[in-house]
C-alpha cells in the first residue's frame, strides 16, 4: 500500500487473520457501521474502550436470531 500523507511513501504490510470471519460477525459489523455513520456517530470508532464494551455486548448474540433482532440488538449494544 501507498500512503501519501505526509506526502511521502511508505510501504505498509497487512497480514490475514488467523482463521475466517462468522457470517454473523460480518453481518453485525456491516450493521454497527451502517447505524454510526447514519447516525452521524462514526467517530465513536476512535474511542477503543467504548468499541471494546459494544463488541462486548454483541459477541454472546446468537446466529439464530432473526435480521431484524440482530439489527436491534446492534443499535441498543451501540447506544448504551
Amino acid at each position: 500500500m501507498t500512503l501519501r500523507h505526509p506526502y511521502e511513501d511508505r510501504k505498509l504490510t497487512f497480514t490475514r487473520h488467523a482463521h475466517a470471519y462468522r457470517i454473523i460477525d460480518t453481518f453485525l459489523l456491516a450493521s454497527l457501521l451502517s447505524q454510526l455513520v447514519e447516525a452521524g456517530e462514526a467517530h465513536r470508532l476512535g474511542d477503543p474502550e467504548w468499541l471494546s464494551r459494544v463488541v462486548g455486548r454483541l459477541t454472546p448474540l446468537s446466529p439464530w436470531l432473526t435480521r431484524n433482532r440482530l439489527t436491534q440488538a446492534v443499535e441498543q449494544a451501540w447506544q448504551v
